[in-house]
C-alpha cells in the first residue's frame, strides 16, 4: 500500500475560506473528508489493515471566541493543525472540519491498540503551550475514533461511529472515548427516537421510582429512603436507569425528569402516611441554577411532607460547575431547613474543600471503597479516615453499596452511621416497601 502524504490546506479541494482568510486557515466540507476516507477504505480492502478516524475537538472554543476575538481563536487552530502535520507521521492526513474540529485519518492500522497510541500521540502534541498574539495558551480537547473493525463499513457510517464516540465522550464528561467502548445498550437503543419517547413519558407522568432502603448501623432501624427512578418504555422496554438519566441530560430534559422525581417523592410520603420515612431524592448539577427548582421545594409543604423528611443528593461536579450559583442554592435549601447528602464522597479531586465550605450534613462514601472493604485494608483505612473527619465536622456518613454481613460490620466497625445496599433491602416499588417495613426481617446486628 502506497503511503498517504500529510495534507495541507492547499492540497484539498474544494475549499471553504474561513471568516479569517487574512490568516489563512480554510476548513474542508465533510463531503471530500468522507472521498478522502472513502479512498482509505477501498485501498484496505484485501488487506488486514483498517483505517482509524479520529475527531479532536477543542473544548469551550466559544468561550474562548468570546474572551479573546475571532482573530486569536483562529490563529490558535492554525497554530494547532500546523503542530499536528508536523509532529504526526507523514502517512497520517489531518483535515479541520471547522475552526474547533479537526479530523486525522489514519489509513494502515494493524490493531486496535494502535488507535490508542495515536489518541496518545494526539494529546502530548497539542499538550505544550501555545504562543499566540504574545500569550500563552493551553488547549485542552476532547476526543472521539473509530476504526473500519468490519471490512464493509463505508466512510458515513465509520465518520458517524466517530461522531458517535465524541458525544459520547461529552456527554460523560470523558476525555476520549473509541466507539466500541460505549456501551451495547446505548448502540442498540436510538438515542433520538428514545429521547422522543422519555419526553412523550414525562408529559404522560409516566415515571416511576423504587424506594432503597437505609438504615442505623448500629440499631437496624430504618431511618430513611433513596429514592430512584424507574421507567418501562412501550418501544424499548425497561431502561436502565443511568441511561435514564444520559438520555435526560443530553435531550434537555433532567429539569423535567428532576421535578417529577421530586414529585414522585413528595407524594409517595404523604400516601405512606404513618408508614412514612424520610426520602433522599438526588440532584442532577444541570438544575441547581434553574429557579423552578427553588419555587418547586419551597411550595412542596402543600404535599404534606415537612422539611426535616426531605434530602437532596448531590454530587461535587454539581459546585464545580458553578461554584458562586451552588453555594447560593445551598444555602437556601440550608436556611429552609432541607439536608444536603454529598453522593459519591471519595471520587472527587477536592472533596475536603468542598467539607469544609458546602453546608451539608451528610456525606455517602462512595460504594467502590465500601464493597472492596473486605479485600483491600486501604479501602477499610480509607473509610474509616472519611468517618472520622466527617464526624469531626459534625456529619453524619452513610455507607452505600453494603452487600454482605462483613461488609456491614466493617462499616460499623470504620466508624459510619448508615448503610445501605442489597444486603438491606433492593430497591422497592412503594407498595413493596410498605409490606418489607411491616415484616421488619431485615438484618439488626
Amino acid at each position: 500500500m502506497v503511503s498517504q502524504p500529510t495534507t495541507s490546506i492547499s492540497d484539498l479541494s474544494p475549499l471553504e475560506q474561513c471568516e479569517c482568510g487574512d490568516i489563512g486557515f480554510r476548513t474542508v466540507p465533510r463531503d471530500d473528508v468522507l472521498c478522502r476516507l472513502q479512498t482509505m477504505l477501498s485501498a484496505n480492502a484485501d488487506t488486514p489493515l483498517m483505517v482509524g478516524v479520529v475527531l479532536v475537538q477543542i473544548n469551550q472554543y466559544q468561550r474562548i471566541l468570546g474572551s479573546y476575538g475571532y482573530r486569536f481563536a483562529a490563529m490558535l487552530s492554525k497554530m494547532m493543525l500546523k503542530r499536528l502535520n508536523e509532529k504526526l507521521p507523514s502517512k497520517v492526513t489531518v483535515i479541520p472540519l471547522s475552526l474547533a474540529e479537526f479530523v486525522v485519518l489514519l489509513p494502515d492500522l494493524k490493531i486496535r491498540q494502535q488507535l490508542g497510541l495515536a489518541i496518545n500521540k494526539i494529546r502530548q502534541i497539542v499538550f505544550p503551550l501555545f504562543s499566540v498574539l504574545g500569550s500563552s495558551f493551553r488547549v485542552n480537547v476532547t476526543i472521539g475514533a473509530s476504526y473500519s473493525v468490519d471490512r464493509a463499513v463505508q466512510a458515513p457510517e465509520l465518520m458517524r461511529l466517530a461522531d458517535s464516540a465524541l458525544l459520547h465522550a461529552y456527554d460523560g464528561r470523558l476525555p476520549q472515548c473509541i466507539h466500541d467502548d460505549i456501551p451495547a445498550e446505548e448502540n442498540e437503543i436510538p438515542f433520538l427516537a428514545l429521547q422522543l419517547d422519555l419526553e412523550r413519558a414525562l408529559a404522560q407522568n409516566e415515571i416511576g421510582s423504587v424506594f432503597q432502603p437505609k438504615v442505623d448501623v448500629h440499631t437496624g432501624e430504618v431511618v430513611g429512603v433513596e429514592s430512584l427512578v424507574r421507567w418501562t418504555s412501550p418501544v424499548f422496554g425497561a431502561i436502565r436507569p443511568d441511561l435514564i438519566i444520559a438520555t435526560a441530560e443530553r435531550g434537555g430534559l433532567i429539569n423535567d425528569l428532576t421535578f417529577q422525581t421530586l414529585n414522585n417523592a413528595i407524594l409517595q410520603y404523604r400516601r405512606w402516611g404513618e408508614n412514612a420515612v424520610p426520602i433522599a431524592v438526588n440532584l442532577s448539577p444541570e438544575v441547581i441554577p434553574d429557579p423552578a427548582l427553588m419555587r418547586f421545594i419551597g411550595r412542596r409543604n402543600i404535599w404534606g411532607m415537612p422539611v426535616e423528611a426531605l434530602t437532596l443528593e448531590i454530587t461535587e461536579t454539581a459546585f464545580m460547575e458553578n461554584p458562586e450559583k451552588a453555594m447560593e442554592v445551598f444555602s437556601e435549601f440550608n436556611e429552609m431547613g432541607i439536608k444536603l447528602s454529598m453522593d459519591d464522597f471519595g471520587t472527587g479531586y477536592s472533596s475536603f474543600e468542598y467539607l469544609k465550605n458546602i453546608p451539608i450534613q451528610e456525606i455517602k462514601i462512595d460504594r467502590a471503597f465500601v464493597d472492596n472493604m473486605r479485600n483491600d485494608r486501604k479501602d477499610r483505612l480509607i473509610v474509616h479516615t472519611i468517618a472520622e473527619l466527617a464526624h469531626g465536622l459534625g456529619l453524619r456518613v452513610i455507607a452505600e453499596g453494603v452487600e454482605d454481613a462483613e461488609t456491614y460490620h466493617l462499616a460499623m466497625e470504620a466508624g459510619c452511621d448508615v448503610v445501605q445496599g442489597y444486603f438491606i433491602s433492593r430497591p422497592l416499588p412503594p407498595d413493596e416497601f410498605v409490606e418489607w417495613l411491616r415484616r421488619g426481617d431485615w438484618y439488626r446486628p
